[in-house]
């Protein structure tokens, strides 16, 4: 369908975020993320619908030779739904993990799977993410 927004005003974001990244070794590698943010619109003193006030991320890559494993974390609050009146949508919690193979050469194998823990948070209200979601695949480069 097709949305229309009107908000009249002036809406204002102040964003902070820090990311950190980290060889710990030579086959470990990790990264994190983390926003945090404030929304407001002058006229309806409200938060824009949807935008998360705190965000956070994390990755780990562990390498094995060949193959590569990661796992990821994804977590944001509860986010306000509507631009009028208190209707809010859940935050939410995601988590992932890729196992991928690159022993041969321009050929690499996957396997990700995403909503590991299969977690029916939403992500519009009333809108649930995928369940548990398992992709095979490869990629080959000439």
């Amino acid at each position: 369908g097709i949305g229309t927004f009107r908000y009249g005003g002036t809406t204002s974001i102040l964003s902070a975020r820090m990311d950190a990244v980290a060889n710990i070794t030579p086959i470990d590698y990790f990264a994190v993320a983390v926003t945090a943010r404030s929304s407001r619109n002058d006229v309806t003193s409200a938060r824009v619908p949807y935008l998360p006030g705190f965000e956070f991320s994390a990755l780990y890559r562990r390498t094995f030779a060949a193959f590569k494993v990661t796992v990821s974390v994804n977590a944001f609050t509860e986010r306000r739904a509507s631009r009028v009146g208190p209707l809010t949508a859940p935050g939410g919690l995601w988590s992932g993990v890729r196992m991928e193979y690159g022993g041969i050469p321009r050929l690499k194998v996957f396997l990700n799977l995403e909503n590991v823990l299969d977690r029916s948070d939403q992500l519009w209200r009333g809108y649930d993410v995928e369940p548990l979601r398992i992709d095979l695949g490869f990629s080959y480069r000439w």
